[in-house]
């Protein structure tokens, strides 16, 4: 086995001059050509290529520190809710929310609404509120989807793993009653066929300024 890859190496070692010219030093190639006036030369190994127009373009667009977009200032309606979720949240959980997601079986699309949640405009966690991995620590559950049948046992063992008051919130209309997938082989059709619910957060998909409104109402 040692043999066939040093061959190989030694194959490849041949072919390099063909294949990479640009890594052939100039003294190579002056003795190729039986002159030995570039003996000297370095390598362009041992000193920095020049850059190519695109890559100086590059370069100095970073360092200019250009914006392409404007940052939109933050929505009235994020500072407002997240104030009354803040205030909800230190009174009924003493300092923070913490929040299990599990998608049932959806097409995404609500979870790229709860993932904005996450992001630096709308950034839900300054009002106290956070997602974890473990059932095990959450007060809430946000269930998306239609439950399909492959995810029923798992979204039971969620909720059973949870410790009180076991907070339940249907994301999105398929969760409601089944959304385009309503009465497939495949699904339950709703969430709440499986597990009680407390709130349910209409839309397709529902905004990230809904699904704060939604957990604002649940927490009552």
């Amino acid at each position: 086995m040692w043999q066939l890859t040093k061959n190989i190496i030694q194959q490849l070692g041949r072919k390099r001059p063909r294949l990479f010219p640009q890594l052939i030093s100039p003294a190579r190639e002056t003795r190729a050509n039986g002159d030995q006036r570039g003996a000297l030369h370095c390598s362009p190994l041992d000193s920095p290529a020049p850059l190519s127009p695109l890559q100086a373009a590059e370069i100095s667009y970073f360092k200019s520190k250009i914006q392409t977009e404007t940052l939109i200032p933050s929505h009235d309606n994020i500072q407002q809710i997240g104030a009354a979720l803040s205030t909800k949240i230190k009174k009924q959980f003493n300092r923070a929310l913490s929040i299990r997601l599990v998608d049932a079986g959806s097409c995404n699309g609500c979870e790229l609404e709860i993932q904005a949640i996450n992001n630096p405009y709308y950034n839900i966690e300054q009002f106290g509120i956070h997602f974890v991995a473990s059932p095990r620590h959450a007060d809430m559950l946000l269930v998306t989807a239609p439950v399909s049948k492959n995810m029923r046992d798992a979204l039971l063992k969620t909720y059973e793993a949870m410790p009180f008051p076991k907070l339940v919130i249907a994301i999105g209309n398929c969760a409601q009653c089944g959304g385009v997938f309503k009465d497939s082989y495949a699904i339950l059709n709703t969430v709440n066929e499986v597990i009680p619910i407390n709130y349910i957060i209409k839309g397709c998909p529902p905004t990230p300024i809904d699904i704060m409104s939604g957990i604002l109402i649940a927490l009552g």
